[in-house]
């Protein structure tokens, strides 16, 4: 990564940032300046968005920024009526699952579950963002310890919670459940996707803060971890559903409302112990030379200095933009890394038998799935393994290895 303080600093990889076109939006949303009103207009002319009505998903969710940037100003825009309506319906639908969300956490802590709240509303409860309708909501998400899903899971389902599972990775990463009204949480055992480390709730829980969040008392994590997960997991590219720059926006509220809270030097140590430095030094270094964000220049040189495996990078490049595998050696360091997570998550030691046991388990699983069948499928085209791709898809061959 190129030194900060160069005049103007590239990414490498310009297929993972916002388009400049989507960073005039987010100056809008961000600027301390007046000038916030020229890059909104800009945006405008650059997305080609001559109308209201043909915004997409994402900037959506970013346009109560820029109403409360007019709103503070005392300006005015042909958009502001409909941004007025758009925020007042994000006020309504977030404080409408944010009732879910402490109705849960009550009945945990009643259970004797700790718990963590994540994303979104720990950063509305970290006061990051002015009202609930300038932060949307997509889910809830909140972090347990694996050994208390399945009092947790008792618990949603006596408040009439519907169990939607998460694939092949819902052992470890986390499980979605669905209320009647169809609001959804997920469930989180680790903070993030396979094949990242294994970050639990016992690594996060003993620093976090106490907030408020609809009048009810709530953990959250400190500005240091919640940045964190800004960092990595808000960048994540989820199938379809593609955030390429909420994250932006999310990382620089809390490095611009509590640069003093960032513990510099524990982000690092963090990194550097979950196997995420490369996502938070590219990270950091794009919104220091982009949007001017209070990160300490020398610390960011720093780390640049430090050596990064090519293993490190995998989940990065695997996460962000569809980072296709393409040879079995990729495949194999994806499974292992997955294989470590649940070896952590149970307290056991790796071991040779235990991968070989636990990779003819993940493979049977997706060869009896539907989506498993699929992925597969993508795979095989790539890898050009027709052969494998056979035994893969025999689910009595892989029974067999398991009950051998």
């Amino acid at each position: 990564m190129p030194r900060v303080n160069s005049n103007v600093w590239q990414p490498e990889y310009d297929d993972l940032w916002p388009k400049p076109e989507d960073e005039w939006l987010l100056r809008a949303a961000l600027s301390s300046e007046p000038d916030f009103a020229e890059h909104f207009l800009t945006w405008r002319n650059e997305a080609s968005y001559a109308n209201y009505d043909e915004i997409d998903y994402t900037t959506c969710r970013i346009l109560p920024m820029v109403l409360k940037q007019f709103v503070r100003a005392g300006r005015d825009d042909q958009w502001l009526p409909k941004m007025k309506a758009l925020h007042r319906y994000h006020w309504v639908t977030t404080k409408s699952k944010q009732r879910h969300l402490v109705t849960l956490i009550d009945a945990f802590d009643h259970a004797g579950i700790p718990t963590l709240v994540l994303k979104g509303n720990a950063l509305i409860a970290g006061e990051y963002f002015d009202d609930a309708g300038e932060r949307p909501l997509h889910d809830l998400d909140v972090l347990i310890r694996p050994e208390d899903e399945p009092v947790a899971a008792e618990c949603l389902r006596s408040m009439n919670w519907t169990d939607l599972g998460d694939g092949p990775h819902a052992e470890f990463h986390a499980r979605v459940w669905q209320a009647e009204d169809g609001v959804q949480l997920d469930l989180h055992r680790k903070l993030l996707p396979p094949p990242y480390s294994y970050i639990g709730l016992n690594a996060l829980l003993p620093s976090s803060r106490k907030a408020v969040l609809s009048g009810m008392e709530v953990r959250v994590p400190n500005a240091t971890h919640l940045l964190m997960h800004c960092l990595v997991h808000g960048r994540l590219c989820w199938g379809s559903v593609k955030h390429p720059f909420l994250w932006v926006a999310d990382a620089m509220r809390i490095l611009q409302r509590s640069p003093d809270e960032i513990d510099w030097e524990r982000l690092k140590s963090d990194a550097q112990r979950f196997s995420i430095l490369f996502d938070v030094r590219e990270s950091l270094g794009y919104l220091r030379s982009r949007f001017d964000a209070p990160i300490p220049s020398d610390w960011l040189n720093e780390l640049s200095d430090i050596p990064i495996s090519r293993k490190e990078m995998l989940p990065f490049f695997r996460w962000t933009n569809g980072h296709e595998i393409h040879s079995l050696l990729e495949l194999k360091d994806f499974m292992y890394a997955d294989f470590l997570c649940h070896q952590q998550m149970q307290n056991q030691t790796p071991t040779t038998p235990r991968f070989i046991r636990y990779a003819c388990q993940r493979f049977h699983r997706l060869a009896t799935s539907d989506a498993g069948r699929r992925r597969l499928g993508f795979l095989g085209t790539k890898l050009r393994y027709e052969g494998l791709l056979a035994s893969i898809r025999r689910p009595d061959y892989f029974q067999t290895a398991i009950d051998s």
